[in-house]
């Protein structure tokens, strides 16, 4: 009676961390897409003792993750409206920003993802949190992400600054 317990606790114990591994090495599209977000996030963030080199290599690997005919239109705050087209211009915009900053933290918060019935697009409504060395203050942007599937890989194609009560 024992042996059977220990050998059904075994078997229940297997297929948990079976479950968490599949999850872990097969995630599905909604967690695809938050971790090509977050990934983002961590490309363009920099820090104060990066070499310039180092800034540069990392504003080369932005274009991986947008289409070829990316559209970006957001409100920064204090500069107006930006709209961006195209990869090389966000890689050119990049290294403007990295070299006329010490440092910058990028991070996405309250990331809520939507994808259409057959998974090949997606919507994700966020918070960007945008901490400078040089300010005390950080920036804070809501922004609708609009996502497709290419090549199999999840790669973004517009982003709009959400307007919210206070802008």
């Amino acid at each position: 009676m024992v042996k059977k317990s220990f050998y059904l606790v075994l078997l229940i114990v297997a297929g948990v961390l079976a479950y968490y591994g599949y999850q872990k090495f097969f995630p599905g599209e909604e967690k695809r897409v938050r971790l090509l977000l977050t990934d983002l996030a961590k490309v363009t963030s920099f820090s104060a003792n990066e070499s310039l080199l180092t800034r540069l290599a990392s504003a080369n690997k932005l274009p991986d993750f947008f289409s070829a005919d990316v559209e970006i239109n957001v409100q920064v705050p204090g500069e107006g409206s930006l709209a961006i087209q195209g990869r090389d211009e966000i890689v050119r915009i990049a290294g403007v920003y990295r070299s006329n900053f010490n440092a910058a933290h990028v991070e996405f918060l309250d990331i809520n993802v939507a994808l259409d019935a057959e998974k090949q697009s997606a919507t994700a409504e966020l918070t960007a949190k945008i901490t400078q060395v040089s300010q005390r203050d950080f920036g804070v942007q809501e922004l609708k992400i609009l996502l497709k599937k290419i090549n199999g890989g999840w790669r973004i194609t517009r982003v709009d600054t959400v307007r919210t009560l206070g802008s």
